[in-house]
């Protein structure tokens, strides 16, 4: 439906090309709140091959953030 290349695009345009690693790891953060580790991956991997397409950065860095962002706050919320 476009609701992944929307959020990419709000990422890329609000921390730019630079910092886009920050971001997934944000949204890995909110993301993971009110979610399992599992779910939130299923949920935010087309985000990572979405935001990792538009940028040229490679997947895997921007995906080792999306993952640490996820198990972090899936071990600090019970």
């Amino acid at each position: 439906s476009g609701g992944a290349d929307q959020i990419a695009q709000t990422l890329i345009r609000t921390f730019g090309k630079q910092k886009v690693h920050w971001a997934m790891m944000f949204s890995a953060f909110l993301v993971g709140i009110p979610l399992f580790f599992e779910i939130g991956f299923v949920l935010l991997i087309p985000l990572v091959f979405i935001v990792a397409r538009r940028t040229g950065v490679p997947i895997v860095k921007i995906g080792i953030p999306l993952l640490a962002g996820l198990s972090a706050v899936h071990g600090l919320v019970p």
